[in-house]
């Protein structure tokens, strides 16, 4: 029953909100591979070029961090406007991950009236710019198949903002990512159209055709102040995570990106539910979905804050095998969060965060009518 109610939840926001996306190609090869050490000798880089299908090639950038140790690696993938020495990787490497970053505009330069190569390449499909960066992110996946020092069963998608919305659709729309992490993806995103306060960005604004509307179909504008129509909203994608693991993180002072329009307790609010989802669903639901709120704006690029918050990535997150009560608390102290989580998740704590649920209740969710 799940299965076709995906396909089905796949459909309609390929519909009405990114586009179709091609198939996956029949092969992704590497060139110019080149390494270097990384500071501190904590590990290695390796810079290569993926050269994605053999009849529309394509190529895009990609960077791999990992540490100087045998055996099989889980792996953060990051979607990145240009390749560049985020602060967190040290991090990453030293607990013994792979950091993949993918350069996006390889595949789509994030310009209005302009088609990329991969839309070039494919004129056939009707995807726009998020659902490329996307694709690029699975074009990644089927390139770290072929690793023999990858653990593909532990394989998290990350980005932030427009990165994030990349991210959460790439997700949602292949299972290999084990652990999918947007962060502050906001409107079009983790954000739902129709719970938007006042001065969060709205689908009227974000689909301006002088602003970002090539990021969408430009089916998704047909609903600009008719939100109420829409047949669908951003927790199909959510719902499409399932059974797998979403971390959403938003910071509760970055209001543009509308963090209280993300939470998956919001889908009553949103929809008319003859019945509460939370109370015939959540009963005996695991934690499968995490929101990590943390105070302030957001702080993906500085050196506390991180990629999607490293600390709760590096949690059980990426290899919980057991599922934890739920229940739910609160907290406003953003330096204490990444400690408190990963110590809720390994039963050390009682809980200090936010409320664990399962995305497995929004696979229920379905718009009335």
């Amino acid at each position: 029953m799940w299965a076709r109610r995906r396909a089905e939840l796949k459909d309609i926001i390929q519909y009405f909100e990114y586009g179709r996306l091609p198939p996956k190609p029949d092969h992704v090869a590497t060139e110019s591979v080149s390494d270097r050490a990384l500071a501190n000798g904590i590990g290695i880089e390796q810079r290569m070029t993926l050269v994605i299908g053999s009849d529309r090639r394509l190529t895009m950038q990609i960077a791999i961090a990992r540490p100087r140790k045998p055996g099989r690696l889980p792996v953060i993938v990051a979607e990145v406007h240009a390749i560049s020495p985020l602060p967190c990787i040290p991090m990453f490497v030293r607990r013994g991950y792979m950091f993949v970053q993918y350069q996006r505009e390889d595949l789509d330069p994030d310009l209005p009236a302009v088609l990329g190569p991969a839309q070039k390449a494919y004129p056939e499909y009707d995807w726009a710019t998020l659902a490329v960066w996307a694709w690029g992110a699975m074009r990644v996946a089927d390139y770290l198949e072929s690793r023999d020092d990858v653990d593909v069963a532990h394989i998290a998608v990350t980005g932030h903002s427009r990165g994030g919305k990349a991210a959460l659709l790439a997700g949602a729309l292949d299972e290999r990512f084990a652990l999918v992490a947007p962060n502050g993806s906001g409107c079009g995103g983790a954000g739902c159209f129709r719970n938007t306060p006042r001065r969060a960005e709205s689908l009227a604004q974000i689909t301006d055709p002088k602003r970002f509307g090539y990021w969408f179909h430009p089916r998704l504008r047909w609903f600009a102040g008719r939100e109420e129509r829409l047949p669908f909203d951003q927790h199909f994608l959510k719902a499409l995570v399932a059974p797998r693991s979403l971390l959403c993180t938003e910071a509760r002072g970055d209001l543009w990106a509308n963090p209280s329009g993300a939470p998956a307790l919001q889908l009553r609010r949103s929809f008319n539910f003859s019945k509460s989802p939370i109370e015939t669903v959540c009963i005996g639901a695991t934690d499968a979905m995490i929101r990590h709120l943390p105070t302030g704006k957001p702080c993906l690029n500085s050196p506390s804050g991180s990629f999607s918050d490293a600390d709760l990535m590096t949690s059980d997150h990426l290899h919980r095998e057991r599922a934890v009560s739920d229940r739910t608390a609160l907290t406003s102290n953003w330096s204490s969060a990444p400690s408190a989580i990963t110590d809720h998740m390994a039963g050390r704590s009682k809980p200090q965060i936010f409320a664990l649920r399962s995305s497995r209740l929004l696979a229920y969710a379905t718009p009335p009518g």
